[in-house]
């Protein structure tokens, strides 16, 4: 659909780029705002001000709300050296990794053999494919584990084994790293803890060495990174944004990282909202 102004200039005389910019600043000022206040505000209609809205949020410069915007949160960073445990990193910026898994899913084909990595949005994607009995789930991820094995008819699932990492609920060890070399991959599904111009970052070497293999096995992978990540370094450097086929987040990326993934010729997929929260808006 296209969202751009059948004009430079709105009904209500301002230049669309300018009205644009008024709405970003008056979100951040006041947290949220309604269509229709915003409508009345400019002068022009609410489907206007709902194509307005559109492209702030594909720009990253406000979230959509029910009946409005929301001002974008700001995400304090955990401290880049510091591995912070499932538990504490499911409850950090839940919703836009539930759209991340939702969009994910989109590219989970028939029978289709895939690589599940640690981290609380592959877990949200495992939870979003237990009723695929076609395909095949091969991972380390004992949270992914615990989800899918709720099913008693859902996907395969193949566990690489190793010694437990408490802090990330995962399977390690080298000879893990021989199990995966196994399998052949039609899609690998990969976390991080960290992206920017230089590549993808992780707390753990352990769990960095499966990260590559996964990508090594697979004809396709895709990073699950919400925008929190975007700008972040961890302890380990494990691969460059040259190894990316898809980004999927939540925001769409700016500056030095948006071009650097565009050098690499990186598919980014910004999520819109889960199916449950479009049907109730």
């Amino acid at each position: 659909m296209n969202t751009e102004e059948p004009s430079a200039v709105s009904s209500g005389g301002m230049l669309a780029a300018a009205r644009r910019d008024a709405i970003s600043q008056l979100v951040a000022e006041q947290g949220a705002l309604s269509v229709g206040a915003l409508a009345t505000r400019f002068g022009v209609s609410e489907m206007t001000v709902r194509r307005d809205l559109n492209q702030l949020q594909r720009s990253g410069a406000i979230q959509r709300a029910h009946g409005g915007a929301v001002r974008v949160p700001v995400v304090v960073p955990v401290p880049a050296m510091t591995e912070p445990t499932f538990n504490a990193r499911r409850q950090w910026n839940s919703d836009a990794k539930a759209r991340i898994a939702e969009a994910a899913t989109g590219f989970v084909g028939e029978r289709d053999v895939i690589g599940l990595d640690v981290g609380s949005t592959a877990t949200e994607l495992a939870e979003l494919l237990l009723a695929r009995t076609d395909i095949s789930v091969i991972t380390h991820n004992l949270q992914a584990v615990a989800t899918l094995a709720r099913s008693e008819t859902g996907p395969k699932m193949y566990v690489i084994g190793g010694h437990y990492r408490r802090n990330e609920g995962s399977l390690c060890s080298p000879e893990a790293s021989n199990e995966l070399r196994r399998f052949s991959l039609n899609t690998a599904f990969i976390g991080v803890a960290g992206i920017t111009p230089e590549g993808l970052f992780d707390y753990s070497p352990e769990e960095a060495d499966i990260k590559n293999l996964y990508a090594d096995r697979a004809q396709r992978t895709c990073i699950l990174c919400d925008s929190s990540k975007f700008g972040r370094r961890a302890l380990v450097r494990f691969s460059g944004l040259d190894a990316i086929d898809i980004l999927i987040t939540d925001q769409a990326p700016r500056g030095e990282l948006a071009a650097a993934l565009a050098d690499n010729k990186v598919q980014v997929i910004v999520a819109s909202a889960p199916t449950s929260l479009k049907q109730s808006s």
